[in-house]
């Protein structure tokens, strides 16, 4: 039995919208499709079972968040040998870090992939947490989670874009041509990611969106 792929995507977007975008951000257009659509590619790509968390699926709960959500989708999935808790925003992960945090929760019960000495998504959680997560509500994150059923395992990727995303001033995609299937830029161009952070992108009549950033100290 494999790993359940938890896709987060019940947030509904007003900041992402207050900054100026016409839609939530998992709405948004990259490349020519939605960044929710990225993301499942990349799930479907790898071959795991996966759950979708939507607005719809939360929509019963007085107290919304990304506890709220996981737990959500860990109740939806019961008969599965762990989760994998991952982000819908994060168009520019691939198939085969999925696949390596699925591998290794074979061997622990809390995987946190990492790219250098900076943490990302998905986190892994063994079926022995499963408790601990469908209780989780509102904005309570996993990581009280991981310390209960710790130490966790930090397992090293060459994937910049496990990664969350922090200032564009900070971005190790910089210098980079290419993310995986993507082809990054440093200006709008036709068919590629514009090297920026979704959380200083002002308005989204172009489709530049990302989620794949690095601290100062790892320059590529």
């Amino acid at each position: 039995m494999k790993p359940t792929v938890v896709v987060l995507a019940a947030g509904l977007g007003e900041r992402f919208k207050a900054s100026g975008g016409a839609s939530g951000k998992l709405q948004a257009p990259l490349c020519g499709r939605a960044v929710l659509e990225h993301v499942l590619d990349a799930v479907r790509a790898s071959g795991l079972p996966w759950q979708l968390v939507t607005p719809a699926d939360t929509a019963q709960h007085s107290e919304q968040g990304m506890g709220t959500s996981i737990a959500t989708g860990v109740a939806a999935s019961p008969n599965t040998q762990g989760w994998l808790i991952l982000p819908g925003d994060l168009p520019l992960i691939q198939a085969p870090s999925l696949l390596a945090v699925a591998a290794a929760l074979q061997e622990h019960p809390v995987v946190v992939p990492q790219y250098g000495q900076e943490s990302g998504h998905p986190v892994g959680f063994g079926a022995l947490c499963g408790a601990d997560l469908r209780a989780l509500r509102g904005d309570q994150g996993a990581r009280q989670v991981v310390q209960r059923h710790g130490p966790a395992y930090h397992l090293a990727l060459d994937d910049i874009a496990v990664l969350t995303p922090s200032g564009k001033e900070k971005s190790g995609l910089r210098g980079r041509e290419r993310v995986g299937r993507f082809r990054l830029s440093e200006t709008v161009e036709p068919d590629a990611v514009l090297a920026t952070s979704i959380h200083a992108f002002k308005g989204l009549e172009r489709p530049v969106v990302i989620l794949a950033e690095l601290g100062d100290k790892h320059r590529e």
